[in-house]
């Protein structure tokens, strides 16, 4: 008989989609709060704070990224301070310390583009002394190399940046990860634009952006599209590059993106100042 069909299965199935549900429920009050009136909420409500609750919360922080950065920072802290104390007997058997390494690793990425870039590294070797400490799946280690990259950049050391994300690249590729692969893709293309390389930088940002593609990654799309977008601009492609303005701009509008806007229109007004469409620019 396929176990997966037992009544025991189906009722653990059904038991863990109520428990989740709800839990995202309570995650998303949370989040609306102040960080003052969630703090208060955790000391007199502390059995709210459930593994389920606390990883809703990293989810809402990281889709946070997107739009406000104080307040992914301010969720990523909470579950932080509050997952080495979350009661873990709902799943029984999750290791702890994978909650507490994500929960430090998303703090890590919430403060890096904050351009806290100590802190973030602090963050960083936490979640990393964490995971030394407790198997962990291969694509959490992964996402925390390639943050520590990301960090070394911000300090200056781009060649040892690029090494780590190269190498969390090669971790999502070994576990079937292309998302993580596009990212780690999208991240050394932007070390290396940065970096006033934009031509080596382009054709990671069109791999990236293939894949993406290939995923249905709508998000990670617009992302890819601005910086090729930016790069044509480099090479005095101003065509292609306001249709890849026009084509993320679409994208960063569906889906509430506001953090890139900014970026994005000085761009688009920098190449029609550049075609003489001055009043367009303004």
């Amino acid at each position: 008989m396929d176990p997966t069909r037992s009544d025991a299965f189906l009722s653990f199935v059904h038991d863990w989609s109520d428990t989740a549900e709800s839990a995202a429920a309570t995650a998303g009050r949370l989040a609306r709060l102040t960080p003052a009136q969630r703090n208060r909420r955790a000391l007199t409500h502390p059995a709210e704070l459930t593994w389920f609750v606390l990883d809703a919360l990293t989810d809402l922080s990281i889709d946070a990224r997107r739009r406000d950065l104080t307040e992914a920072e301010e969720l990523a802290a909470f579950v932080e301070q509050h997952a080495a104390a979350a009661p873990l007997r709902d799943p029984a058997d999750y290791p702890a310390m994978t909650l507490r390494a994500r929960a430090a690793r998303e703090h890590g990425n919430a403060l890096r583009q904050k351009d806290q870039v100590t802190e973030a590294l602090v963050a960083f070797e936490r979640a990393a002394a964490l995971y030394d400490s407790s198997p962990a799946a291969a694509r959490d280690s992964a996402a925390m190399l390639r943050g520590i990259g990301l960090v070394q950049h911000q300090l200056q050391d781009s060649l040892a940046g690029i090494a780590k994300i190269r190498a969390a690249a090669a971790l999502f590729e070994e576990v079937g990860d292309q998302g993580g692969v596009a990212l780690s893709l999208l991240y050394e293309a932007s070390v290396l634009y940065e970096a006033d390389d934009p031509a080596s930088a382009a054709p990671l940002f069109r791999r990236a952006l293939h894949i993406a593609r290939e995923l249905g990654d709508e998000p990670l799309q617009a992302a890819l599209q601005g910086n090729l977008a930016h790069c044509a601009v480099w090479a005095g492609q101003l065509a292609v590059a306001v249709a890849f303005f026009h084509s993320a701009m679409t994208l960063y509008e569906k889906h509430g993106m506001l953090t890139d806007r900014p970026r994005l229109l000085w761009g688009l007004a920098r190449v029609v100042g550049e075609q003489g469409r001055i009043d367009e620019a303004l």
